[in-house]
């Protein structure tokens, strides 16, 4: 999901595999897990390449749409121990997600166009 090394021990090998468009949000959202220490849930782009299951070639992509949850666990005196957190692959959703809004910005079109005839006509009748 990420193209980062995992035998690394680099707490920040993960920022270059942000998509670019979305990393300041993404460090922002890390500064509110690990300095306010407070619980995040958002979704951003990897740089990760994402080839969906459709035959269209509309289906692939640049990027890999990720959703980020995590929540920092903190020791009795408030200070951060460790975070936990799921990454979960959310592009084919996405995609769907987009397809219908692209199929429904064509239905208007097509509807928007066949009123204009109607209305053509019958001003020319």
């Amino acid at each position: 999901m990420m193209p980062t090394p995992r035998d690394t021990t680099d707490q920040n090998s993960w920022v270059p595999a942000i998509w670019p468009d979305d990393l300041e949000h993404t460090l922002g959202q890390w500064t509110t897990l690990t300095v306010e220490k407070k619980q995040i849930h958002f979704e951003f782009r990897s740089k990760k390449p994402w080839n969906g299951v459709h035959t269209r070639k509309e289906s692939s992509t640049d990027y890999t749409w990720i959703l980020c949850s995590a929540y920092p666990e903190l020791s009795e005196t408030g200070d951060l121990l460790y975070c936990t957190g799921v990454l979960t692959e959310i592009s084919e959703q996405k995609w769907i997600q987009g397809d219908s809004l692209r199929r429904a910005k064509q239905a208007d079109d097509a509807k928007r166009q066949q009123v204009g005839f109607t209305v053509h006509k019958e001003h020319a009748v």
